[in-house]
């Protein structure tokens, strides 16, 4: 991304921006087991002088805090394990060693027809906003 190379910027933009829209409305559960000794989360554009376009701040529209939204989107704050569930970048932390199984039950919480219909539908304008967003790249 630092490249300067807009034609290599834009390739990589595109093809995250087809994948993220691709998971946005996919319809069975999507659980992210987030596992190691430390991490950090946050929106680091601002402070890498990069705009945000709207195929990513659809999916972050719906995530995070209001209350939270100009320190993490526009001011790049990065938060630790313990804040990111408030913000909403994370629905919970868990004790070392548990992620993935926590995961798989998350996952398997959800009726699969009533999870997709009501996935997509509270989704329905956003994933429009971000798939027009992509091919517009």
């Amino acid at each position: 991304m630092g490249s300067g190379d807009m034609n290599a910027i834009r390739s990589l933009a595109k093809a995250a921006g087809e994948f993220a829209v691709r998971l946005w409305y996919f319809p069975k559960p999507l659980v992210t087991a987030c596992t190691g000794h430390a991490f950090k989360i946050g929106m680091t554009e601002t402070r890498m002088d990069m705009m945000i376009t709207p195929w990513v701040l659809e999916p972050l529209s719906q995530r995070l805090s209001k209350q939270h939204w100009v320190a993490s989107v526009v001011q790049a704050r990065v938060y630790d394990p313990d804040e990111a569930p408030e913000v909403g970048f994370l629905d919970e932390v868990l004790p070392e060693g548990g992620a993935t199984d926590r995961a798989m039950e998350v996952a398997a919480g959800f009726p699969a027809r009533a999870h997709a219909a009501n996935k997509l539908m509270t989704r329905a304008e956003s994933i429009e906003i971000a798939r027009a967003d992509v091919t517009e790249l």
